[in-house]
């Protein structure tokens, strides 16, 4: 039995099929969502979008830092932990499983795919590891809010990939149309960027919710 291209292609599409009546969505993806510099089989031929948090419209009034009275080593996972709610919002959940996971572990730069998987998200910094050296002099300087946290070569937001591998004929009713990640791309950008103040109302509501469980 010759085994070509269109018999796998076949195959595929009726897992695909199956998948969706036992509510599940088994959609395409590309191998390294996002091309990097820092990725050796990255392409250089597509770019992700880069969408920045605006989390100088979130710290009080004479505060330097969105969580100060913590330790400083406890910014990235708290500022993580943040980020992570604002995608589970958007329907986002985390990527563990990608190939990228496995082949650039060093990177530990988290990853997430939309629900319908028609878009990828990543934080764009990895999660850093400081003596006790380093973190006493971290303590001791007062540097803006993005530097404190993650140094002077890096932003606070978001890596955006679109799914180039969703072609038409992959896609269900549950996906919607070719438009539905231009309108959630839209959407996210507003909110990181607190149009409307949606961010900040957001914060608030999350911070609410941290002193209402606080024993």
């Amino acid at each position: 039995m010759a085994v070509t291209a269109a018999v796998l292609f076949e195959m595929v599409q009726g897992w695909h099929r199956k998948a969706a009546s036992c509510g599940f969505l088994l959609v395409p993806v590309l191998e390294v969502p996002f091309a990097l510099p820092s990725y050796l089989y990255g392409d250089p031929l597509r770019a992700q979008l880069f969408i920045p948090l605006n989390i100088q419209c979130l710290l009080r009034e004479g505060s330097d830092n969105l969580f100060e009275g913590f330790e400083p080593e406890t910014y990235w996972d708290r500022m993580q932990l943040f980020q992570e709610t604002i995608l589970y919002r958007f329907g986002f959940v985390q990527d563990k499983f990608s190939a990228t996971a496995f082949n650039f572990p060093s990177e530990n730069k988290p990853q997430y795919i939309h629900v319908t998987g028609t878009v990828f998200l990543q934080l764009p910094y990895s999660k850093r590891k400081y003596s006790s050296g380093q973190q006493r002099r971290r303590r001791n300087s007062t540097t803006s809010a993005t530097q404190s946290l993650f140094g002077t070569e890096e932003r606070v937001g978001y890596n955006w990939a679109y799914n180039t591998m969703l072609t038409k004929a992959w896609r269900a009713s549950v996906l919607g149309d070719e438009r539905l990640a231009d309108r959630l791309l839209r959407d996210f950008t507003d909110f990181c960027a607190n149009k409307d103040n949606r961010l900040a109302a957001f914060w608030e509501s999350c911070v609410e919710k941290m002193n209402s469980s606080a024993p």
